[in-house]
């Protein structure tokens, strides 16, 4: 009976989890000087692990995170990349400095994995040409 009941409340907890779906968000970089204007949806960025050294001048306009999960009730991982795209383009960059990414798992009383939980942190950059 009390196995049933932990079956029941994990189930119940996935449910909740799918119904809250993913987000993103954005925090502005309080020194940027004005607002970029923002890009076409799905418009190209340029990916980097850390700062222009080519002597390009670049402004940071921000950070945006995305968050998604992947289990058994659906499969939004894959869109926290997504939604960092598309608060960079949102927000004027034209590339983005990945920061910081995580993947936590939840496992059943078996050893299963249930539910992964995500998320990818990045700088919002433009890249002064």
């Amino acid at each position: 009976m009390r196995a049933g009941y932990l079956v029941l409340k994990i189930n119940l907890l996935l449910v909740l989890m799918a119904a809250t779906g993913s987000c993103s968000h954005y925090r502005m970089n309080p020194t940027t000087p004005h607002v970029y204007p923002a890009r076409e949806k799905g418009c190209a960025l340029t990916y980097l692990t850390k700062a222009p050294e080519d002597g390009k001048r670049y402004v940071v306009l921000g950070e945006c995170t995305g968050k998604g999960m992947k289990g058994i009730v659906n499969n939004e991982f894959e869109a926290a990349h997504k939604q960092v795209e598309a608060c960079a383009c949102k927000h004027g960059g034209n590339a983005i400095i990945l920061t910081n990414s995580y993947v936590q798992g939840g496992r059943d009383q078996y050893g299963n994995y249930l539910q992964y939980n995500g998320a990818v942190k990045a700088l919002v950059i433009y890249i002064q040409e």
